[in-house]
């Protein structure tokens, strides 16, 4: 008989996080946490990480709802965790957060990727001054919320943080 791995580890409050973070993935993983919190509020969860990075609002998202859950998060990196992959990665309860002794962590500032076509080619994004600076505020915004939630994780200073921000780490 078959039976689907990754419902039978969520039925054991196991998820394992194994794609770059998107919105379709990022709603999936908010949506698996909030029902296993209807189903029991009160035991741990443990979430497995291999995440090669993705959309930073989409982790926020997902950052956030682990945040308001009333049960403890224990985090796991298993491979590469970069960017907001890492962040997540960190983001779990203080004293239930690891890392494998070959895992790797990769440290990248955020940034404005491109739109691609239905061919994958990066597509023509003409647009005005002033939404090119709103786009490029928002993205420090990211940055700085990066730094600070860094900064709680690991109490390293946002100074020594935007240091090892300054390229990719």
């Amino acid at each position: 008989m078959w039976i689907d791995v990754y419902n039978r580890m969520y039925r054991e409050r196991i998820m394992f996080l194994n794609q770059e973070i998107d919105d379709n993935f990022a709603n999936t993983i908010i949506a698996v946490l909030l029902y296993l919190e209807s189903e029991n509020a009160n035991d741990n969860v443990a979430m497995y990480y291999n995440v090669p990075g993705g959309v930073t609002k989409s982790g926020l998202a997902i950052y956030d709802t682990m945040r308001i859950m009333p049960y403890s998060i224990q985090t796991v990196n298993i491979g590469m965790c970069a960017q907001i992959g890492a962040f997540l990665v960190g983001g779990g309860t203080p004293g239930k957060r690891f890392a494998l002794p070959n895992s790797r962590f990769m440290m990248q500032n955020p940034r404005i990727d491109p739109r691609y076509d239905e061919n994958g080619r990066p597509m023509f994004r003409p647009m005005q001054a002033t939404e090119m600076k709103l786009e490029v505020e928002e993205v420090i915004r990211d940055k700085k919320l990066l730094l600070e939630g860094f900064s709680r994780f690991t109490g390293r200073s946002i100074d020594l943080l935007r240091a090892d921000f300054g390229r990719d780490f």
